[in-house]
C-alpha cells in the first residue's frame, strides 16, 4: 500500500537514527494493521517473524547494527490491553458424561448389564478402562476449553524478569543481574551489593565475543561449569565456622543468569577488585557485543535496590497503581522465592536452608539437613515446571512481595 521496499534496511552497516526510526515506524503500522483482524498474540508473533527474517537475510542480529526498537513494546502492551488473551475456562466432568459414554456400548450396557461370559467381561473391562482413561485424560475432573495463559501472565516475578529491564543498556543489564542474584540466591540486598569480583578478560577466539573470563581465587563470584557460585562470608547467621556457598544455575524461570553475568563482565566491564554491582555512571548508555561500555562506575556500594525493583515492576506493569508498586522493595525477590519454594515443596526446612534464615526450632538432627549445590541447582531449574504442576503459579499474588 505504501510502496515501501520489503527490507527494512538496504545494507549491512551501523544504521543512523533516522533509518532506525523509519524501520520501526513501518513495523508499528504493520502491527496496527494486523491488530484489526488478529489477536494481540498473533500480531506480536507476526512482527517477530519479520524481525527474524531480517536476521536471516542480513546474517547478523539487528543489535549489532545499533538497531533497537523502543516504541514497539509500548504498542504491544496497548494491544494486549485492547485484546487480552483468553483465560483458562473450565467446566466440571459430570456424571452425565459417564452416562453418555456408557450409552455408546448399547442399551443394556446403559443399565449396567454388559452380558455374561467372556464377551461380557471384556466389555465391562473395556468400559472401566475407558472411564479411568477419560478421568486422567481430562485432568482429574476438569475439561480445559481454552488454552491457558503463559507463565509470564501468571506471576509478576516471571513477567518482571522478561519485561522489566532494557537489556540494550548498561543499566538494564546491571539491574536484571542484580535482580536475579536477589531472587535466585536468594540473597539479602545488603549482602549482594557488597560482593567483590576479581576477574581478567583473556582474548580467546574459541569463546563468545572472543574473550574468556578468568576468575581469581579470592573472587566472591565465579562461574563454575554451568552455574554461578557465590561465596557469602558476611551475613546474618554466617560466621567464620558457618559460611555459605550459593549457586545460581542457568534456566531458572527462563533466565540464563550465568550467561548474563559473563556478558556483563565482557561488555560492561565493571572494575575488577571492586563490587560487582557498582552502579554505572551512565546507566542509559546503549551497549551491544560490538559496542562495549566505555563509561565509569561509582566506587561506593549500590544503594538503590528498592528503587530498582519498583522500576522493573513499573516497566513490566505500566498500568499498575501506585499502591501496588509500594508493595515491592529490595527484599521482594528473595521473599518471593521463599513463597514459591514453599508452594511447591511445603518444606519449611528447605526454605530456611535456601534463604539462610535462622531456625529457632532447630534440633540437633537438623544440622544434617542441608541441600548440596547440585540439589539446589536442580530445584531452581525445575521450579517453573513444578509451579505449573502443583497449580500454584496462578494463585500466588504480588502481595507476597512485601516491603523489605
Amino acid at each position: 500500500m505504501m510502496k515501501w521496499p520489503l527490507a527494512l534496511f538496504s545494507e549491512l552497516r551501523v544504521q543512523p537514527l533516522q533509518e532506525v526510526l523509519l524501520a520501526e515506524k513501518k513495523l508499528l503500522l504493520f502491527a496496527r494493521w494486523l491488530s484489526r483482524d488478529y489477536a494481540s498474540a498473533t500480531t506480536i508473533q507476526y512482527v517477530g517473524e519479520v524481525k527474524k527474517a531480517h536476521v536471516r537475510w542480513l546474517g547478523v542480529p539487528l543489535e549489532s547494527m545499533n538497531v533497537a526498537f523502543y516504541r514497539l513494546p509500548m504498542l504491544f502492551r496497548m494491544l494486549k490491553a485492547e485484546k487480552p488473551g483468553k483465560k483458562r475456562q473450565k467446566t466440571p466432568w459430570e456424571v452425565g458424561n459417564f452416562d453418555r459414554v456408557r450409552t455408546a456400548h448399547g442399551r443394556q450396557a446403559r443399565l449396567g448389564n454388559f452380558g455374561g461370559g467372556v464377551h461380557g467381561f471384556e466389555k465391562a473391562t473395556a468400559y472401566t478402562v475407558m472411564l479411568v482413561a477419560f478421568e486422567h485424560l481430562l485432568r482429574l475432573n476438569e475439561v480445559v476449553r481454552t488454552q491457558s495463559g503463559t507463565a509470564a501472565e501468571k506471576h509478576p516475578l516471571v513477567r518482571i524478569l522478561h519485561s522489566g529491564f532494557d537489556l540494550c543498556t548498561v543499566g538494564g543489564r546491571h539491574d536484571r543481574l542484580l535482580f536475579c542474584f536477589l531472587g535466585f540466591g536468594p540473597l539479602r540486598p545488603g549482602v549482594t551489593v557488597r560482593l567483590i569480583v576479581h576477574y581478567t578478560l583473556i582474548p580467546d577466539a574459541c569463546c563468545p565475543l572472543g574473550l574468556r573470563v578468568a576468575f581469581a581465587a579470592d573472587s566472591d563470584v565465579k562461574i563454575i561449569k554451568d552455574h554461578i557460585e557465590i561465596f557469602v562470608s558476611e551475613d546474618k547467621n554466617v560466621d567464620a565456622r558457618n559460611r555459605r556457598y550459593v549457586p545460581i544455575p542457568a534456566g531458572v524461570l527462563g533466565v540464563d543468569t550465568p550467561g548474563d553475568l559473563e556478558y556483563y563482565l565482557k561488555v560492561c566491564q565493571p572494575p575488577s577488585g571492586g563490587t560487582l554491582f557498582a552502579a554505572p555512571a551512565s546507566p542509559l548508555k546503549k551497549i551491544n557485543a560490538a559496542q562495549p561500555f566505555t563509561g565509569t562506575f561509582n566506587k561506593n556500594p549500590y544503594t538503590a535496590s528498592c528503587a530498582m525493583v519498583r522500576r522493573a515492576f513499573l516497566r513490566a506493569y505500566p498500568e499498575s497503581e501506585e499502591d501496588e508498586q509500594k508493595l515491592f522493595g529490595g527484599g521482594s525477590p528473595r521473599k518471593t522465592l521463599a513463597q514459591l519454594l514453599f508452594a511447591i515443596h511445603r518444606c519449611r526446612r528447605m526454605v530456611i536452608d535456601f534463604g539462610g534464615w535462622a531456625d529457632g526450632e532447630q534440633q540437633a538432627v537438623d544440622s544434617y539437613f542441608h541441600y548440596t549445590l547440585e540439589q539446589r541447582c536442580r530445584i531452581l531449574q525445575n521450579m517453573l515446571d513444578d509451579l505449573v504442576r502443583v497449580a500454584e503459579l496462578p494463585a500466588i499474588d504480588a502481595a507476597v512481595c512485601t516491603q523489605a
